[in-house]
């Protein structure tokens, strides 16, 4: 379960990335999963970025040891965070993934626990929820953003090479 949940996020912020225009329309290809089809990056150094950083979550997820991962879009000129994409996550028996936007709001939860058709159809739940947000935010221009992806992890944990700490990016 935990590498559908990093897989999850990984389609996730690719398809926020998109959705919310963070990159021009054709730096994007639309690919089915999930039952729906969603935008994903074709640069290949962007690519690896988010698969990097989702990949070092699995042994994050195994341990318990991360509990919120948020993908955060700065403003290039400002550097303040325009928007703040959540996704709560617990490690307990009754732990959740839960994505919310700081704007919208949505409360769409994915349990940890189920099976993985029953998380792969509440992560079809929450791409739904995704969709419907951004006809609610205020329309952002291609490559006036950038994004940074932040894992909330329990302090114990070493801080991987290429990683850093950073500010919160809060709204």
């Amino acid at each position: 379960s935990t590498a559908i949940v990093c897989e999850f996020l990984y389609y996730a912020f690719n398809a926020i990335l998109g959705l919310r225009s963070i990159y021009p329309k054709e730096d994007f290809k639309w690919q089915p999963r999930y039952d729906i089809h969603l935008p994903m990056l074709v640069d290949p150094d962007l690519k690896s970025y988010i698969k990097r950083t989702t990949t070092q979550l699995k042994p994050w997820l195994e341990n318990g040891k991360v509990s919120r991962v948020v993908l955060a879009l700065v403003s290039k000129d400002s550097q303040q965070t325009v928007e703040r994409w959540q996704f709560e996550i617990g490690a307990s028996e009754d732990s959740v993934l839960s994505e919310s936007d700081s704007n919208a709001e949505p409360s769409t939860q994915i349990e940890l626990t189920r099976s993985d058709h029953d998380m792969q159809a509440e992560a079809l739940q929450i791409f739904r929820q995704i969709f419907s947000s951004v006809t609610f935010l205020p329309e952002l221009k291609p490559n006036e953003c950038s994004f940074t992806i932040l894992s909330y992890v329990d302090k114990s944990e070493p801080i991987p090479e290429h990683w850093s700490q950073s500010n919160p990016h809060i709204i």
